[in-house]
């Protein structure tokens, strides 16, 4: 069967759609690809196209690619690592994780900014807070919003959680524009990550923590349902 694809990036595309179908457990860890020659029957694409599609699947440590063997999948669970993460939100069913996992590290960050950070991390915060309060565009809101927590992490002094941070909303980026309406009670999530501020302010970090764990679940929850009604 021959399958029609566009004809802009053709090997990013494919790419996706054989992540997407590892990721989701439809290709199992030890089964082979189709031949380059097949792959480029199937999609009616030249196989220099689908050397760079297999190359982007390597790149996330999806295949392994053997000489005289073929494609075959690995197992990502026991040998990918954070650069993969972008990749999870492919497949709902890993959007819930990815929110777990920016909760949990989310509260964390805000605690360790309520002891290290310094008078410029506050002015940062301070102004990226006023900008949340007075914004009525949703889609900038959201772009206030990717700012915070950005300089949240930076407010840490630890360059390992700003990594963490950029990887983390990496995979948001794949689907930011689908959850506008996540954020439409801006005031209200504006005040909540007022909170946060404050108490980073204050260096209280207990409470940086568990102010950053309610706004992380709230966020998250209204996002993760504007992505199912999106996808219904």
């Amino acid at each position: 069967m021959t399958v029609e694809i566009k004809r802009e990036s053709i090997p990013d595309q494919i790419a996706f759609l054989y992540t997407k179908l590892i990721l989701g457990g439809e290709i199992l860890p030890g089964e082979q690809l189709p031949t380059e020659r097949d792959l480029a029957d199937k999609f009616s694409v030249t196989r220099s196209s689908i050397k760079q599609m297999l190359l982007r699947l390597e790149e996330r440590g999806l295949i392994e690619t053997k000489y005289g063997v073929g494609s075959i999948v690995k197992d990502y669970t026991k040998e990918a690592g954070l650069h993969l993460l972008p990749w999870l939100s492919v497949d709902e069913r890993f959007l819930r994780d990815i929110f777990e996992v920016r909760r949990e590290v989310g509260s964390v960050i805000a605690g360790l900014a309520a002891k290290k950070r310094r008078s410029n991390n506050l002015s940062e915060l301070q102004q990226i807070v006023s900008k949340m309060k007075s914004e009525s565009n949703l889609k900038l809101f959201q772009d206030h919003d990717i700012d915070f927590h950005k300089s949240l992490a930076k407010a840490t002094q630890n360059e390992a959680f700003t990594l963490l941070v950029n990887t983390m909303l990496n995979s948001y980026n794949g689907f930011k524009e689908m959850v506008t309406s996540a954020f439409e009670k801006s005031s209200e999530l504006a005040l909540k990550v007022e909170e946060i501020y404050f108490a980073v302010k204050d260096g209280d970090s207990e409470v940086a923590s568990e102010r950053a764990k309610q706004y992380y679940k709230l966020s998250g929850e209204r996002i993760i349902k504007a992505i199912k009604e999106k996808t219904q």
